[in-house]
């Protein structure tokens, strides 16, 4: 006989993930943004204040939204959704 219970859990786990998943995944892109552009970890990391650049739009510095989007660990937790991304960056209130 055939197991037919990982078939059903097979197409359960296609269903899109819940918003409350989405919310969680802002909030840890959203704090590691905020760790990446850090007073500290600016002091530190010499590839991403070279990826600074003026903005018109701001009083600060900005690095484009591309490069952040390869960084390993933004990849890792963004899976490719820039509208993820910009909702984090958005979410918070030290990067604009």
């Amino acid at each position: 006989t055939e197991d037919t219970s990982s078939a059903s859990m097979s197409s359960e786990s296609s269903v899109p993930p819940a918003e409350q998943d989405n919310t969680e995944m802002v909030q840890r892109l959203k704090a590691q943004l905020e760790f990446y552009f850090s007073t500290e970890n600016l002091s530190r990391d010499t590839y991403l204040r070279s990826l600074l650049s003026p903005c018109p739009f701001a009083e600060t510095p900005a690095a484009p939204l591309a490069a952040i989007a390869n960084f390993p660990k933004v990849r890792a937790l963004a899976k490719g959704d820039t509208q993820l991304l910009q909702r984090a960056l958005e979410a918070s209130d030290h990067l604009a």
